[in-house]
């Protein structure tokens, strides 16, 4: 069984996921074409090996119900293939989980860094202008992007 944790807690989630786990047996794999099932299976198993702790187990129980919930999930890109990394930990394949309302309250550090990298990659000087601002110590900027809008005169000009 699972390692650390309140074991009523584990076999809760131990419950929870055997019966995700028959319902997507049952319910979503007939609907899926022949690679989808390969995939799915494959997932199926490894989620099905998964022991850890109540973390671990609560992560696995989110990606058996993002299955569930998803009708198309394994035509879609981030599980159209097994992830390079896929003998790696639940943990280490968050990422391709949809965010959570709490996760997309609250960013990481790293995700925070990343949203700036985005932001001068999105803008049409590429940060340029931005770059050459002066760091406001406290508080936050604007920025709105504006671009002309070209008129055109279905008029003819008379000579």
């Amino acid at each position: 069984m699972a390692e650390g944790g309140n074991s009523s807690e584990i076999g809760q989630l131990d419950k929870d996921f055997q019966e995700l786990a028959k319902k997507l047996e049952t319910d979503f794999l007939p609907n899926l074409s022949y690679r989808e099932k390969l995939l799915a299976t494959e997932w199926l198993v490894k989620l099905r090996n998964t022991k850890g702790d109540i973390a671990e187990l609560k992560l696995r129980n989110r990606f058996t119900k993002h299955f569930l919930e998803t009708p198309k999930v394994f035509s879609g890109a981030k599980f159209k293939d097994l992830p390079a990394n896929f003998q790696d930990s639940l943990e280490e394949l968050r990422q391709l989980l949809p965010k959570t309302p709490d996760e997309a309250l609250n960013p990481t550090k790293e995700e925070k860094l990343s949203y700036i990298s985005q932001l001068f990659a999105n803008l049409p000087d590429r940060g340029q202008f931005l770059a050459s601002l002066p760091v406001p110590r406290a508080g936050s900027f604007y920025i709105l992007l504006t671009s002309p809008i070209q008129e055109t005169n279905n008029e003819e000009k008379k000579d």
